[in-house]
Protein backbone atom coordinates (compact mmCIF):
# COMPACT_ATOMS: atom_id res chain seq x y z
CA UNK A 1 0.00 0.00 0.00
CA UNK A 2 2.90 2.60 1.20
CA UNK A 3 4.78 1.67 -2.84
CA UNK A 4 1.21 3.06 -4.41
CA UNK A 5 0.97 5.82 -2.41
CA UNK A 6 4.28 7.10 -2.39
CA UNK A 7 4.53 6.58 -6.11
CA UNK A 8 1.28 7.68 -6.81
CA UNK A 9 2.03 11.40 -4.48
CA UNK A 10 5.65 11.47 -6.26
CA UNK A 11 3.78 11.40 -9.60
CA UNK A 12 1.84 13.68 -8.61
CA UNK A 13 4.59 16.37 -7.38
CA UNK A 14 5.89 15.85 -11.73
CA UNK A 15 2.59 17.66 -12.46
CA UNK A 16 3.35 20.41 -10.36
CA UNK A 17 0.97 19.04 -7.71
CA UNK A 18 -1.91 18.87 -10.12
CA UNK A 19 -3.84 15.23 -9.14
CA UNK A 20 -6.11 16.20 -12.64
CA UNK A 21 -3.07 16.21 -14.66
CA UNK A 22 -1.24 13.47 -12.67
CA UNK A 23 -4.80 11.35 -13.21
CA UNK A 24 -5.05 12.40 -17.21
CA UNK A 25 -1.59 11.54 -18.03
CA UNK A 26 -1.03 8.52 -16.42
CA UNK A 27 -4.39 6.95 -17.55
CA UNK A 28 -3.06 7.58 -21.25
CA UNK A 29 0.00 5.57 -20.43
CA UNK A 30 -1.78 2.46 -19.64
CA UNK A 31 -1.98 -0.31 -22.47
CA UNK A 32 -5.25 -0.29 -24.46
CA UNK A 33 -6.04 -3.32 -23.02
CA UNK A 34 -5.47 -2.89 -19.18
CA UNK A 35 -7.58 -4.10 -16.66
CA UNK A 36 -7.84 -4.53 -13.21
CA UNK A 37 -10.16 -6.27 -11.66
CA UNK A 38 -11.62 -6.21 -8.31
CA UNK A 39 -12.77 -9.17 -6.43
CA UNK A 40 -16.46 -8.51 -6.63
CA UNK A 41 -19.45 -5.94 -6.71
CA UNK A 42 -20.73 -6.51 -3.26
CA UNK A 43 -17.50 -6.24 -1.62
CA UNK A 44 -15.63 -3.98 -3.33
CA UNK A 45 -18.67 -2.10 -5.67
CA UNK A 46 -18.40 0.27 -2.32
CA UNK A 47 -14.83 1.66 -3.27
CA UNK A 48 -16.40 3.39 -6.78
CA UNK A 49 -20.06 4.54 -4.65
CA UNK A 50 -17.85 6.09 -1.86
CA UNK A 51 -15.50 7.49 -4.28
CA UNK A 52 -17.94 8.79 -6.50
CA UNK A 53 -20.15 10.26 -3.44
CA UNK A 54 -17.30 12.09 -1.57
CA UNK A 55 -16.82 13.85 -4.98
CA UNK A 56 -20.36 14.56 -5.63
CA UNK A 57 -21.45 15.90 -2.30
CA UNK A 58 -25.09 16.94 -3.76
CA UNK A 59 -25.62 13.63 -5.66
CA UNK A 60 -28.26 11.46 -3.77
CA UNK A 61 -29.00 8.61 -6.09
CA UNK A 62 -26.95 5.73 -6.24
CA UNK A 63 -24.45 4.62 -8.75
CA UNK A 64 -24.18 3.00 -11.55
CA UNK A 65 -21.69 0.76 -11.08
CA UNK A 66 -23.00 -1.72 -14.40
CA UNK A 67 -20.72 0.88 -16.34
CA UNK A 68 -17.27 0.11 -14.46
CA UNK A 69 -17.65 -3.19 -15.54
CA UNK A 70 -15.87 -3.97 -11.95
CA UNK A 71 -12.73 -2.41 -13.38
CA UNK A 72 -10.35 0.05 -11.28
CA UNK A 73 -8.75 1.36 -14.24
CA UNK A 74 -12.33 1.55 -16.49
CA UNK A 75 -12.19 4.93 -18.60
CA UNK A 76 -15.75 5.98 -17.52
CA UNK A 77 -14.57 5.65 -13.80
CA UNK A 78 -12.02 8.13 -14.26
CA UNK A 79 -14.32 10.34 -16.75
CA UNK A 80 -17.17 10.57 -13.37
CA UNK A 81 -13.91 11.52 -11.25
CA UNK A 82 -12.91 13.90 -13.68
CA UNK A 83 -16.20 15.56 -14.39
CA UNK A 84 -17.34 15.36 -10.49
CA UNK A 85 -18.11 18.64 -8.30
CA UNK A 86 -15.03 18.54 -5.96
CA UNK A 87 -11.87 17.34 -8.22
CA UNK A 88 -10.43 20.57 -8.61
CA UNK A 89 -10.39 21.24 -4.94
CA UNK A 90 -8.81 17.72 -3.80
CA UNK A 91 -5.09 18.81 -2.39
CA UNK A 92 -2.94 15.84 -1.84
CA UNK A 93 -1.48 16.47 1.35
CA UNK A 94 1.07 13.47 2.59
CA UNK A 95 1.99 14.52 6.03
CA UNK A 96 -2.23 13.25 6.73
CA UNK A 97 -1.40 9.92 5.04
CA UNK A 98 -1.28 8.71 8.45
CA UNK A 99 -3.00 5.06 9.84
CA UNK A 100 -4.69 4.46 12.55
CA UNK A 101 -6.70 1.90 14.24
CA UNK A 102 -10.83 2.50 15.50
CA UNK A 103 -12.64 -0.28 16.51
CA UNK A 104 -12.71 -2.71 14.42
CA UNK A 105 -11.46 0.05 11.30
CA UNK A 106 -8.11 0.74 10.17
CA UNK A 107 -8.22 4.26 8.72
CA UNK A 108 -5.81 5.78 5.83
CA UNK A 109 -6.41 9.54 6.75
CA UNK A 110 -10.60 9.16 7.63
CA UNK A 111 -13.35 6.55 6.39
CA UNK A 112 -14.39 8.86 3.08
CA UNK A 113 -13.68 5.35 0.86
CA UNK A 114 -13.71 1.92 1.36
CA UNK A 115 -10.53 0.63 0.12
CA UNK A 116 -9.75 -2.09 -2.17
CA UNK A 117 -8.79 -5.32 -1.82
CA UNK A 118 -5.61 -4.52 -3.25
CA UNK A 119 -4.46 -1.97 -1.03
CA UNK A 120 -4.89 -4.63 1.63
CA UNK A 121 -1.89 -6.88 0.42
CA UNK A 122 0.24 -5.48 3.59
CA UNK A 123 -2.77 -4.89 5.80
CA UNK A 124 -1.50 -6.02 9.09
CA UNK A 125 2.00 -5.30 8.20
CA UNK A 126 3.63 -3.46 11.62
CA UNK A 127 -0.06 -4.32 13.51
CA UNK A 128 -0.28 -7.65 14.50
CA UNK A 129 1.39 -9.08 16.74
CA UNK A 130 0.79 -11.12 19.70
CA UNK A 131 0.71 -8.28 22.43
CA UNK A 132 -2.47 -6.43 20.40
CA UNK A 133 -5.77 -7.55 20.30
CA UNK A 134 -5.35 -7.86 16.33
CA UNK A 135 -4.42 -11.49 15.65
CA UNK A 136 -8.19 -12.54 16.16
CA UNK A 137 -9.94 -9.55 14.95
CA UNK A 138 -11.11 -8.69 11.53
CA UNK A 139 -10.35 -4.81 10.71
CA UNK A 140 -11.84 -3.23 7.45
CA UNK A 141 -10.06 -0.90 5.63
CA UNK A 142 -11.04 2.66 4.89
CA UNK A 143 -9.48 5.59 3.31
CA UNK A 144 -9.61 9.77 2.77
CA UNK A 145 -10.56 10.72 -0.46
CA UNK A 146 -7.01 12.39 -0.93
CA UNK A 147 -5.28 9.12 -0.36
CA UNK A 148 -7.55 6.59 -2.55
CA UNK A 149 -7.26 9.34 -5.44
CA UNK A 150 -3.83 9.42 -4.51
CA UNK A 151 -3.69 5.71 -4.27
CA UNK A 152 -5.43 5.45 -7.71
CA UNK A 153 -2.64 7.54 -9.92
CA UNK A 154 -0.13 5.50 -8.26
CA UNK A 155 -1.66 2.66 -10.17
CA UNK A 156 -2.24 4.09 -13.14
CA UNK A 157 1.60 4.91 -13.19
CA UNK A 158 2.85 1.69 -11.73
CA UNK A 159 1.05 -0.41 -14.16
CA UNK A 160 3.01 -2.33 -16.21
CA UNK A 161 1.16 -5.46 -17.39
CA UNK A 162 -1.37 -8.22 -16.78
CA UNK A 163 -0.89 -12.35 -17.90
CA UNK A 164 -2.60 -15.31 -16.95
CA UNK A 165 -0.11 -18.19 -16.39
CA UNK A 166 -1.32 -21.99 -17.86
CA UNK A 167 -4.92 -21.18 -17.03
CA UNK A 168 -4.69 -20.15 -13.82
CA UNK A 169 -5.58 -16.61 -11.55
CA UNK A 170 -4.33 -13.48 -13.61
CA UNK A 171 -1.24 -12.25 -12.39
CA UNK A 172 -0.78 -8.62 -12.20
CA UNK A 173 2.05 -6.58 -12.68
CA UNK A 174 3.59 -2.92 -10.74
CA UNK A 175 6.93 -1.07 -10.93
CA UNK A 176 7.35 1.18 -8.26
CA UNK A 177 10.34 3.23 -6.80
CA UNK A 178 12.77 1.56 -4.36
CA UNK A 179 12.07 2.87 -0.84
CA UNK A 180 15.37 5.21 -0.57
CA UNK A 181 14.61 6.12 -4.66
CA UNK A 182 11.50 7.09 -2.90
CA UNK A 183 13.37 8.92 -0.08
CA UNK A 184 15.95 10.91 -1.88
CA UNK A 185 12.94 12.08 -4.36
CA UNK A 186 10.83 13.54 -1.49
CA UNK A 187 13.83 15.59 -0.35
CA UNK A 188 13.84 19.00 -1.20
CA UNK A 189 17.47 18.87 -3.69
CA UNK A 190 15.31 15.85 -5.17
CA UNK A 191 12.69 17.55 -7.37
CA UNK A 192 15.40 18.46 -9.69
CA UNK A 193 15.88 14.64 -10.65
CA UNK A 194 11.95 13.96 -10.58
CA UNK A 195 11.24 14.04 -14.16
CA UNK A 196 14.35 12.09 -15.06
CA UNK A 197 13.68 9.46 -12.74
CA UNK A 198 9.95 9.03 -14.15
CA UNK A 199 11.40 8.52 -17.64
CA UNK A 200 13.91 5.71 -16.47
CA UNK A 201 10.39 4.55 -15.12
CA UNK A 202 8.52 4.52 -18.22
CA UNK A 203 11.13 3.48 -20.29
CA UNK A 204 11.22 -0.01 -17.77
CA UNK A 205 8.06 -0.46 -17.70
CA UNK A 206 8.23 -0.25 -22.10
CA UNK A 207 10.50 -2.75 -21.56
CA UNK A 208 8.98 -5.03 -18.81
CA UNK A 209 5.55 -5.33 -21.20
CA UNK A 210 7.53 -6.56 -23.90
CA UNK A 211 9.47 -9.50 -22.22
CA UNK A 212 6.81 -10.27 -19.70
CA UNK A 213 5.89 -13.84 -21.13
CA UNK A 214 4.01 -17.08 -20.29
CA UNK A 215 7.76 -17.92 -19.14
CA UNK A 216 8.69 -15.04 -17.13
CA UNK A 217 11.60 -16.22 -14.86
CA UNK A 218 12.20 -13.23 -12.25
CA UNK A 219 16.31 -13.96 -13.54
CA UNK A 220 15.04 -13.87 -17.32
CA UNK A 221 13.55 -10.46 -16.14
CA UNK A 222 16.13 -9.09 -14.68
CA UNK A 223 18.75 -10.33 -17.77
CA UNK A 224 16.53 -8.07 -19.97
CA UNK A 225 16.64 -4.89 -18.58
CA UNK A 226 19.81 -4.74 -17.45
CA UNK A 227 21.36 -5.30 -20.63
CA UNK A 228 18.70 -3.10 -22.25
CA UNK A 229 20.72 -0.68 -24.43
CA UNK A 230 17.69 1.84 -24.55
CA UNK A 231 17.35 2.16 -21.15
CA UNK A 232 21.33 2.45 -20.66
CA UNK A 233 21.39 5.27 -23.63
CA UNK A 234 18.40 6.65 -21.25
CA UNK A 235 20.55 6.61 -17.77
CA UNK A 236 23.58 8.54 -20.06
CA UNK A 237 21.40 11.15 -21.72
CA UNK A 238 19.49 12.12 -18.01
CA UNK A 239 23.32 11.87 -16.52
CA UNK A 240 21.92 9.32 -13.76
CA UNK A 241 24.43 6.56 -12.43
CA UNK A 242 21.64 4.55 -11.03
CA UNK A 243 17.80 4.26 -10.49
CA UNK A 244 16.06 1.39 -8.37
CA UNK A 245 12.93 -0.18 -8.21
CA UNK A 246 10.74 -2.54 -6.97
CA UNK A 247 8.94 -5.04 -9.73
CA UNK A 248 5.67 -6.69 -7.44
CA UNK A 249 3.70 -9.48 -9.02
CA UNK A 250 0.15 -9.60 -7.46
CA UNK A 251 -2.88 -12.32 -8.41
CA UNK A 252 -6.25 -12.87 -7.23
CA UNK A 253 -6.84 -16.23 -4.92
CA UNK A 254 -10.56 -16.23 -4.09
CA UNK A 255 -11.30 -12.81 -3.07
CA UNK A 256 -8.09 -11.61 -1.80
CA UNK A 257 -4.86 -10.30 -3.65
CA UNK A 258 -1.88 -11.85 -3.08
CA UNK A 259 1.73 -10.61 -3.31
CA UNK A 260 2.93 -13.28 -4.99
CA UNK A 261 6.92 -11.73 -5.73
CA UNK A 262 8.85 -8.94 -5.10
CA UNK A 263 11.90 -8.32 -7.48
CA UNK A 264 14.47 -5.57 -6.69
CA UNK A 265 15.66 -4.06 -10.06
CA UNK A 266 18.17 -1.87 -10.81
CA UNK A 267 19.50 0.22 -13.76
CA UNK A 268 22.79 1.32 -13.64
CA UNK A 269 24.16 4.02 -16.44
CA UNK A 270 27.50 1.21 -16.72
CA UNK A 271 26.24 -2.01 -15.02
CA UNK A 272 28.25 -3.92 -13.39
CA UNK A 273 29.63 -6.16 -16.15
CA UNK A 274 30.81 -4.05 -17.88
CA UNK A 275 34.24 -3.67 -17.18
CA UNK A 276 34.90 -7.61 -17.57
CA UNK A 277 33.08 -7.18 -20.89
CA UNK A 278 35.74 -4.18 -22.16
CA UNK A 279 38.22 -6.60 -21.38
CA UNK A 280 37.40 -8.93 -24.40
CA UNK A 281 35.03 -7.10 -26.88
CA UNK A 282 35.74 -3.80 -27.85
CA UNK A 283 31.92 -2.01 -27.82
CA UNK A 284 29.72 -3.64 -24.80
CA UNK A 285 26.48 -1.98 -26.07
CA UNK A 286 27.29 -4.43 -28.91
CA UNK A 287 27.64 -7.18 -26.84
CA UNK A 288 24.15 -6.11 -25.09
CA UNK A 289 22.24 -5.68 -28.00
CA UNK A 290 23.36 -9.35 -29.40
CA UNK A 291 22.59 -10.75 -26.52
CA UNK A 292 19.65 -8.85 -26.18
CA UNK A 293 18.38 -10.68 -29.67
CA UNK A 294 19.54 -13.64 -28.45
CA UNK A 295 16.97 -13.53 -25.00
CA UNK A 296 14.08 -12.14 -27.70
CA UNK A 297 10.56 -13.85 -27.74
CA UNK A 298 11.01 -15.51 -30.76
CA UNK A 299 14.32 -16.83 -30.30
CA UNK A 300 15.32 -20.53 -29.44
CA UNK A 301 16.72 -19.99 -25.53
CA UNK A 302 13.13 -18.56 -24.60
CA UNK A 303 11.09 -21.06 -26.76
CA UNK A 304 13.22 -23.72 -24.89
CA UNK A 305 12.56 -22.69 -21.65
CA UNK A 306 8.81 -21.77 -22.56
CA UNK A 307 8.99 -25.72 -23.16
CA UNK A 308 9.70 -26.41 -19.38
CA UNK A 309 5.98 -26.52 -18.21
CA UNK A 310 4.99 -28.29 -21.14
CA UNK A 311 4.44 -32.34 -21.55
CA UNK A 312 6.80 -31.85 -25.16
CA UNK A 313 9.39 -30.19 -23.45
CA UNK A 314 12.51 -29.35 -25.61
CA UNK A 315 15.60 -31.90 -24.67
CA UNK A 316 17.28 -29.44 -24.10
CA UNK A 317 15.79 -27.23 -22.06
CA UNK A 318 17.24 -27.63 -18.72
CA UNK A 319 20.74 -26.70 -20.22
CA UNK A 320 18.97 -23.49 -21.25
CA UNK A 321 17.79 -22.96 -17.96
CA UNK A 322 21.39 -23.69 -16.68
CA UNK A 323 22.26 -21.35 -19.27
CA UNK A 324 19.99 -18.51 -17.84
CA UNK A 325 21.44 -19.39 -14.51
CA UNK A 326 25.08 -18.62 -15.20
CA UNK A 327 24.54 -15.73 -17.44
CA UNK A 328 22.38 -13.86 -14.36
CA UNK A 329 25.62 -14.28 -12.10
CA UNK A 330 27.52 -12.36 -14.85
CA UNK A 331 25.34 -9.75 -15.79
CA UNK A 332 23.28 -9.38 -12.51
CA UNK A 333 26.15 -10.31 -10.17
CA UNK A 334 29.39 -9.24 -11.95
CA UNK A 335 30.59 -13.14 -11.71
CA UNK A 336 32.89 -13.71 -14.75
CA UNK A 337 33.09 -17.37 -14.89
CA UNK A 338 29.06 -17.00 -15.25
CA UNK A 339 29.77 -15.63 -18.72
CA UNK A 340 32.49 -19.42 -19.79
CA UNK A 341 29.06 -20.89 -17.94
CA UNK A 342 26.58 -19.69 -20.08
CA UNK A 343 28.43 -20.61 -23.44
CA UNK A 344 29.29 -23.60 -22.52
CA UNK A 345 25.49 -24.75 -21.52
CA UNK A 346 24.61 -23.21 -25.18
CA UNK A 347 27.29 -25.42 -26.50
CA UNK A 348 26.24 -28.65 -25.40
CA UNK A 349 22.06 -27.64 -26.58
CA UNK A 350 23.98 -27.84 -29.88
CA UNK A 351 26.23 -31.49 -29.12
CA UNK A 352 23.08 -32.60 -27.87
CA UNK A 353 20.46 -31.43 -31.08
CA UNK A 354 22.72 -31.72 -34.14
CA UNK A 355 22.73 -35.28 -34.71
CA UNK A 356 19.08 -35.65 -34.47
CA UNK A 357 17.22 -37.25 -37.46
CA UNK A 358 14.53 -34.16 -36.62
CA UNK A 359 15.05 -31.29 -38.89
CA UNK A 360 13.15 -28.60 -36.03
CA UNK A 361 15.96 -29.86 -33.58
CA UNK A 362 18.71 -29.50 -36.03
CA UNK A 363 17.65 -26.31 -36.72
CA UNK A 364 17.88 -25.37 -33.02
CA UNK A 365 20.87 -26.93 -33.13
CA UNK A 366 22.17 -24.54 -35.48
CA UNK A 367 21.46 -21.59 -33.91
CA UNK A 368 22.57 -22.52 -30.65
CA UNK A 369 26.24 -22.48 -32.18
CA UNK A 370 25.60 -19.48 -34.03
CA UNK A 371 25.22 -18.23 -30.37
CA UNK A 372 28.18 -19.46 -29.34
CA UNK A 373 30.34 -18.43 -32.55
CA UNK A 374 28.73 -14.73 -32.32
CA UNK A 375 30.54 -14.43 -29.00
CA UNK A 376 34.35 -15.36 -30.09
CA UNK A 377 36.66 -13.05 -27.89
Amino acid sequence: MSEVLYNGFLTIKRYRGSLKEALIRSFKRLPESASLKITGKKNEGPFFERMIKSLNPSFKGKVNLNKYENNVFSPEFLNDILSSELIDNVRVDPSKFLIKLKGNKMLLGDESVTALQLFKVDRYSGITSLETKYTVRQVTFFMSLESALTALVGLYSSYVTSIRYGGGNINYYFLFFSPEEVLSLTLPNGEKYLESYFLVKEGVIRKLREVISDFSSSELLLLETLISTELQRLMVRENLDKVSFMLFRIALEGRTYKIYEQLPITIYREPVFYKTVQRYFRDPQRFCERLSTFLGPKDVILSALSSLSRANRYSESDNVLRAIQELYRFVVLGVAEGWMGFLKEIYECYLKLINSDDPKEKGRALRYLSIVRSFRM
